[in-house]
């Protein structure tokens, strides 16, 4: 058994040695990328130290109007500087933290920490994270780029593509003057036709793909707008909305919320329902609509229920801290922020309907043709 094993990886190895040669080149150069990003503090303009003792007091418990308590505690920590011209130099600051830290973090020894100047003393702004992220980051890039090969490759170039619309598209919103929903609409288009262009090649599965999910999109843009102006909500509730100095209605910054949020999910379903109706096709040129149409029927189906709960997680998990607020409070959930979110979940999975119906009647029609049978 082993030797069987032995020589079936040998014969592997032999067949496959230029791609093992690149997933380890491309594992060398991202464990190299990671490790640089723990010693880039020289390259911060900020100071940088290194947590190398902590000392906690508790100073202490705070009682909420309900009868709840927290505690309040406040580290003394003694850092190592490790860059700039005081390089090697041993400093203290203070760090007050609580029980529950959603407001502050408390340090352990190893942690580094991002500091400014503040009247001739060190403050702390935060945790240096960049090492972390970097990890996250390189075993995402080299797990799409070994399972997918090129069509991973094409799809990081997708999501860098819609990262600089999306930049683009809030620069014109904030500094420029443009709508949020015309920002969104354009943008929720644009990046339609690149990521299915980018990942599927220009056939007719992609245009079917593409013009189902626009047609989707169209109809969850009009059940939302309806829906939002039809109930009167005035707004988004979101916490720091209110710090947006800018004269703007924040039902379209809902409706650009909902609209991006969702796009995905319809155009998993848009692009999934026209692969398989092509491979069909492919298998038998002669099968008849109605066989198609039965197909397509089976694949909704087998997305349907999973795309609308990963709508309803999505959607929901963001709001998770202000439905334990509610709850904790004694407050009901027509509370604005959690019935916008219900709103939000219910058009998103009426565009998952639409995806589902549209894209089966699109594809059947690009792709089949003319029934001749």
């Amino acid at each position: 058994m082993i030797c069987r094993l032995l020589t079936q990886a040998k014969q592997y190895i032999s067949e496959n040695k230029r791609t093992l040669l690149l997933f380890a080149f491309l594992a060398l150069f991202l464990s190299g990328a990671v490790l640089f990003t723990y010693f880039d503090a020289f390259l911060y303009d900020c100071p940088v130290g290194e947590v190398i003792e902590v000392k906690t007091e508790k100073t202490g418990i705070y009682h909420s109007p309900i009868g709840d308590e927290e505690g309040h505690a406040l580290q003394t920590l003694t850092l190592r500087l490790i860059n700039g011209n005081n390089k090697g130099k041993f400093i203290l600051c203070e760090n007050e933290c609580t029980d529950s830290g959603v407001y502050d973090e408390t340090y352990r020894p190893g942690d580094r920490l991002l500091l400014e100047i503040q009247n001739g003393a060190y403050t702390i702004t935060g945790l240096k994270r960049d090492t972390v992220a970097a990890l996250v980051f390189a075993v995402l890039l080299f797990a799409i780029v070994a399972v997918s090969r090129l069509k991973g490759v094409m799809t990081l170039l997708s999501v860098a593509v819609n990262g600089m619309l999306f930049s683009y598209a809030l620069d014109a919103y904030l500094f420029h003057g443009v709508n949020i929903m015309i920002s969104a609409l354009c943008v929720s288009i644009i990046f339609c036709v690149i990521c299915i262009l980018i990942v599927c090649g220009w056939n007719k599965k992609a245009f079917a793909s593409i013009l189902s999910t626009l047609v989707s999109v169209l109809i969850v843009t009009v059940l939302t707008f309806v829906t939002i102006w039809g109930c009167d909500f005035e707004g988004v509730f979101a916490e720091g909305l209110q710090y947006l100095i800018i004269e703007a209605d924040y039902r379209f910054t809902f409706l650009a919320m909902l609209l991006l949020g969702s796009l995905g999910a319809m155009m998993d379903i848009c692009v999934s329902m026209a692969a398989g109706l092509q491979e069909l096709i492919e298998k038998d040129h002669g099968i008849a609509r109605a066989s198609l149409n039965k197909s397509g029927i089976a694949i909704g189906k087998d997305m349907m229920g999973t795309m609308v709960n990963v709508l309803l997680f999505t959607y929901l998990c963001g709001s998770i801290p202000y439905i334990i607020l509610v709850y904790h409070n004694g407050m009901t959930l027509d509370y604005s922020i959690i019935s916008l979110e219900m709103v939000r979940f219910l058009c998103g999975g009426c565009g998952i309907m639409a995806s589902v119906f549209f894209s089966r009647w699109i594809c059947i029609r690009l792709l089949r043709g003319r029934d001749q049978s």
